[in-house]
């Protein structure tokens, strides 16, 4: 094959001006040409391996030679090598990719499926992909190679399935900062229920909602939580509904200077402005306290919106009156628009639903509801 020119890149702005279809191609054809080089890597590489020209060089490994010599990461070269051992027993599929018909990634979709199954099975398999390999992505490439793997070891997909279960997991944990980071796996049913869940909860992304599909995916998993304790059928913890805890002084929901910081149970200390959104609509228990701060009366809890207010509520607003939201009422918290700490009645008329966004907005935001014309509400940024 013979090597390209190295891009001038003095000369950057001569490709600002080449049509966007010519550019295009000229990316199609740079992209065969690199998977051509990776076929031709990969051949080499296992020549390379059997002859343990690696030793040659004062490395133990070939792995450990790619990482120094071809600064690869270990992934990296773990998965060219893999790769090249099973190209040498899928001559069809190394020729393909080759000469460019097929890519590097599908390639390693085959490659995959070979080493899952054995060469062996593989053989009436390796036509069948590598025509759908021609057409299709590496995602689509990918159900397809299920499919036939399925077809011919069955024992082998109940066995992945079976691993994909057993090595599940969640990690959770905070920082520093209170931010709570997670990562975990699930095996396909697990992530089909998740994934079912979440797009129920995300629904097509609205004009004007400027969140991402990341921000939009993790409101839509804190909603899943929130919704789940909101019903009630969660299991009892300690002889109650689980439910969110937050202790806060009387002075901090005041606003008055110098006061602490709220305690949300597992998230720590919290600012003043979140308890009182959080206060807004929820199961409040006033406990009064000595000059020690020990506890010396605790009275009844009670909803600071009751159920029948509830209903009324949601009667009359039917969604998030925020402008220009329209939220089911199962997203939305009762606000107070003249807070009950600060002397607001809890009464229909000083109530409006705002989805937990919005909420949020007005409370940490500092965002301000006002009355406009025909019972609308208007927002006024801070």
């Amino acid at each position: 094959m013979r090597a390209r020119e190295p891009l001038d890149y003095e000369h950057m702005y001569e490709l600002a001006e080449l049509p966007d279809s010519a550019l295009g191609e000229e990316l199609i054809s740079l992209r065969r040409e690199i998977d051509a080089r990776e076929a031709e890597f990969a051949a080499k590489l296992a020549v390379f391996e059997r002859h343990k020209g690696y030793l040659a060089y004062g490395c133990l490994s070939l792995l450990a030679w790619l990482r120094w010599h071809c600064r690869m990461r270990l992934s990296s070269g773990k998965t060219r090598l893999e790769m090249a051992r099973q190209l040498e027993q899928l001559p069809s599929t190394a020729r393909a990719l080759a000469e460019g018909q097929i890519t590097f990634d599908n390639a390693r979709v085959i490659t995959r499926t070979a080493a899952a199954v054995g060469a062996e099975r593989m053989g009436p398999g390796e036509p069948i992909l590598l025509e759908a390999a021609k057409e299709l992505d590496p995602g689509l490439l990918s159900v397809a190679a299920a499919h036939l793997r399925h077809s011919i070891d069955p024992e082998g997909s109940l066995k992945d399935l079976n691993d994909a279960h057993d090595r599940r997991g969640i990690w959770l944990s905070q920082t520093f900062g209170g931010v709570f980071v997670f990562d975990g796996r699930l095996d396909p049913e697990g992530g089909a229920y998740l994934q079912t869940a979440l797009n129920a909860l995300m629904g097509p992304k609205k004009q004007g909602d400027s969140r991402d599909a990341c921000e939009r995916r993790a409101d839509a998993l804190v909603e899943l939580a929130r919704q789940a304790l909101n019903r009630g059928k969660l299991p009892q913890v300690a002889g109650q509904k689980p439910h969110l805890s937050l202790i806060v002084r009387k002075e901090t929901l005041e606003g008055a200077p110098g006061a602490e910081a709220a305690d949300l149970e597992w998230a720590g200390a919290v600012p003043g402005e979140t308890a009182l959104r959080i206060a807004c609509d929820c199961s409040l228990t006033e406990i009064s306290v000595d000059k020690q701060g020990t506890p010396v009366g605790v009275g009844r809890t009670r909803r600071t919106i009751s159920a029948r207010l509830r209903k009324a509520l949601v009667a009359r607003d039917r969604h998030c009156r925020f402008p220009g939201c329209d939220m089911p009422v199962d997203w939305t918290d009762g606000h107070h628009r003249w807070h009950w700490v600060l002397g607001g009645p809890t009464v229909l008329w000083n109530l409006t639903l705002l989805c937990s966004r919005h909420h949020r907005l007005v409370h940490e935001g500092g965002w301000r509801l006002s009355d406009g014309q025909n019972g609308e509400l208007v927002a006024v940024p801070p």
